[in-house]
C-alpha cells in the first residue's frame, strides 16, 4: 500500500492567489514495518513555500486538513522561515484566508522588521481589511518606518515586484490626493520610472499605460493606441494584461469588426487554466462572432471529458469529476443557447438534454421550456416549468406566473404529478453530491447576552445551514447582503441557521449591520466551531443534516438553500 504527496509549490516573486497553478505529485509514501508512511522527496531549490496534501493511490480519500494544508516553509536564521517563505505563504492566502495572510506578513515582519517587503506587506493587508479605519499609533509607526524604508530602498539595486508596485501607487495616491509638494511629485515619477524599467510586466505598470491613453478619440483611434500598447507590453514578456483586453473589448464590439472582436477576446483570456472554454463562451456570446463560437463550443463539447490531471489540491477523483461535470454542462448550455440564438431550435434540444442529465440547473430547465415546447413535447416542457417551480432559488413573482401559465395548459392533476417528479428528481440529483463528515469535539456558541451553548442545540434536531462569517474579511464583507438575503428567505421557512462570528460579538454585530447583515450572530466560543468544521477562511458555508453531520460544503449561500431542502 502507498499514499501520494501532492503540493503546491511557489517560488520568490510568485503572484498572489493559486488560480494560475496546478498542484503536482512530490512523492510517493510507503508503509515501512511499523506501519507508518515515510517518503523523502527533495524540492527544487528556487522553492520557498510548498502547501501539502496526502491522498490514496486513487484519489478517493484526499486530506487537505479541510483546506489548511501541511506546509513547508524555507528556512532562514535562528529556525526562523526566511522572508520570502513568509510572504509566498501570505500570497498562498488569497482567496483562502486574509487573516491567515495578514498573521503571515506581520510574523514576517516581526521576524525582519527592517525589510521592506515585510512592512509593506503588512501595510498592504491592513488597509485591504480596512478600507478607510483611521490609523491607530502602530499603523501610524508603521508607515513612518515604512516611509524611511522607501528612502533606503533607492540604494537597494533590485527590488520585488509587489514592493515597486506598492511604492509607486502610494507615491501616486499622495498625488490624487491633491498634494503639490515638490518632493511628492518626485518621488511618484522617480518610482514610476523604476517599476516600468524593473517590471514592466506589473498589473500596476499595464494599469497605468491604459490610464495614459490619448483621449477625445474615435473608436478606432483608441482601438488603434489599444493595439500599439498591446504589443509594445507583449513584447517585453508582460504575462497579466487581461486588463487591458477587457478595455478594449468594448471598443472591439463596437467596431462592427469579427476579426478585432476575436483577437481581444483570445487576448482577454490568454494565461486562463481553461481559455478555450472562456473564448467560445465569449465568442458564442456575440452575434458577431457566434458561428465561431458554436463551432468551437461543439468541438469543446465532443472533448470535454473528466481528467485529474489539473485537480485542486484538496480534491478527489470523485469530486473533479464533479467539477468536470459541472464545466461541460456550462459548455452545452452555452451551445444550446448560441443555437437557440441562431434560430436553430431541433439542433439545441440534444445539448441542452445532455447538459440536463448532468445535474441540477435552473438555467438549463428554464432554456429547456422553449425548446421542448417549440418541439410539440408538453410534457417534457411542463416537467421543466415544473422544476423551475420547485427550485427555491426562484423569484417569487417568476415562480407564481409560470404556475399560471402551467396550469392553464394542464390539468391541475398532471401538474401536480410534475411538480412532484420534479421535487424527486432535485433532490436525486443533489444528494448524489452529498458528502458524509462529522465535525470535531463538541462545538460551543454563545449569543449576543454571553450565554453558551452546543452548536447542536440551534438545529433541534433539523438539517441547519452554518455560515461562518468573519468582520474582517473583505469577502465575507462582500457577500453580507447576499447571505442576509439567503438567511431571512430560511427562517421564514422555519429552517435552522447559525451565523458565527469570531472575536467579540460588539465589533462584529457593528461590521455586519453595516455590511447589511442585520440578523443575529453566534460567537465562536474559544474557536470551537473552528476547530470542529476545520474553517480556514470566511464566508464558508456548511449544510449539516439533522444528525449534525457535514453534508454539504456550498459555494455560495443561495446554493445551500436547495441543499437544505434536498435534506428534509
Amino acid at each position: 500500500p502507498w499514499l501520494r504527496l501532492r503540493s503546491r509549490l511557489r517560488r520568490p516573486g510568485d503572484p498572489m492567489y493559486n488560480d494560475w497553478t496546478v498542484p503536482s505529485a512530490v512523492a510517493t509514501l510507503v508503509r515501512d514495518g511499523a506501519g507508518a508512511y515515510t517518503a523523502r522527496l527533495t524540492l527544487p531549490s528556487d522553492v520557498v513555500y510548498a502547501a501539502l496534501a496526502v491522498e490514496d493511490s486513487a484519489a478517493a480519500e484526499v486530506d487537505d486538513r479541510d483546506g489548511a494544508p501541511w506546509e513547508l516553509l524555507r528556512a532562514g536564521r535562528d529556525t526562523v522561515p526566511a522572508l520570502h517563505a513568509l510572504l509566498q505563504r501570505a500570497a498562498d492566502m488569497m482567496g483562502r484566508s486574509w487573516e491567515e495572510g495578514l498573521a503571515s506578513a506581520r510574523r514576517a515582519e516581526a521576524a525582519y522588521p527592517d525589510e521592506i517587503e515585510a512592512v509593506a506587506l503588512v501595510d498592504f493587508f491592513e488597509s485591504a481589511l480596512r478600507p478607510g479605519a483611521a490609523p491607530d499609533s502602530a499603523t501610524s509607526a508603521r508607515r513612518a518606518r515604512l516611509a524611511a524604508l522607501a528612502i533606503a530602498a533607492r540604494e537597494r539595486p533590485a527590488l520585488d515586484p509587489s514592493v515597486l508596485e506598492l511604492l509607486a501607487y502610494k507615491a501616486d495616491l499622495r498625488l490624487r490626493l491633491g498634494s503639490t509638494a515638490p518632493r511628492d511629485s518626485a518621488d511618484a515619477a522617480y518610482w514610476r520610472g523604476r517599476l516600468e524599467a524593473e517590471h514592466p510586466t506589473s498589473v500596476q505598470h499595464v494599469l497605468r499605460v491604459i490610464n495614459h491613453l490619448p483621449h477625445g478619440l474615435s473608436t478606432a483611434g483608441r482601438l488603434d493606441s489599444l493595439e500599439r500598447a498591446w504589443r509594445g507590453l507583449d513584447a517585453r514578456g508582460t504575462v497579466d494584461m487581461a486588463t487591458l483586453a477587457r478595455t478594449a473589448l468594448p471598443l472591439a464590439d463596437s467596431s462592427g469588426d469579427a476579426r478585432i472582436v476575436r483577437r481581444w477576446i483570445e487576448r482577454a483570456a490568454r494565461g486562463d487554466r481553461d481559455s478555450s472554454a472562456r473564448v467560445a463562451w465569449a465568442l458564442a456570446d456575440r452575434a458577431l462572432t457566434r458561428r465561431d463560437g458554436i463551432v468551437r463550443l461543439r468541438a469543446l463539447v465532443r472533448d470535454a471529458r473528466p481528467s485529474h490531471r489539473d485537480r485542486e489540491l484538496g480534491e478527489t477523483a470523485v469530486m473533479a469529476t464533479w467539477r468536470a461535470a459541472d464545466r461541460r454542462q456550462g459548455l452545452l448550455l452555452a451551445f444550446g443557447r448560441a443555437l437557440l440564438a441562431e434560430g436553430d431550435t431541433a439542433a439545441a434540444a440534444s445539448p441542452l438534454a445532455v447538459a440536463d442529465s448532468l445535474g441540477w440547473s435552473p438555467a438549463v430547465k428554464s432554456a429547456l421550456v422553449g425548446v421542448r415546447r417549440a418541439l410539440g413535447d408538453a410534457r417534457g416542457a411542463v416537467l421543466a416549468e415544473a422544476a423551475l417551480v420547485v427550485d427555491p432559488r426562484t423569484v417569487p413573482a417568476a415562480r407564481d406566473s409560470i404556475s399560471r401559465r402551467a396550469a392553464a395548459r394542464a390539468d391541475s392533476a398532471e401538474w401536480r404529478r410534475a411538480v412532484e417528479e420534479a421535487r424527486a428528481t432535485m433532490r436525486r440529483q443533489v444528494l448524489a453530491r452529498a458528502i458524509v463528515r462529522a465535525p470535531r469535539g463538541a462545538p460551543l456558541v454563545a449569543d449576543d447576552d454571553g450565554r453558551e451553548r452546543p452548536l447542536a442545540s440551534v438545529a433541534g434536531g433539523r438539517p441547519m445551514l452554518v455560515v461562518l462569517w468573519s468582520p474582517d474579511c473583505p469577502w465575507a464583507l462582500e457577500a453580507a447582503p447576499r447571505i442576509a438575503r439567503v438567511v431571512t428567505r430560511l427562517r421564514d421557512d422555519d429552517a435552522a441557521v447559525a451565523v458565527i462570528v469570531p472575536g467579540t460579538m460588539p465589533h462584529a454585530a457593528a461590521a455586519a449591520t453595516e455590511a447589511g447583515l442585520r440578523v443575529p450572530l453566534l460567537r465562536d466560543v474559544g474557536g470551537s466551531v473552528t476547530r470542529a468544521f476545520d474553517s480556514f477562511r470566511t464566508p464558508q458555508y456548511f449544510v449539516l443534516d439533522g444528525a449534525g453531520r457535514i453534508r454539504f460544503t456550498p459555494a455560495s449561500p443561495e446554493q445551500a438553500i436547495v441543499q437544505l431542502i434536498a435534506l428534509r
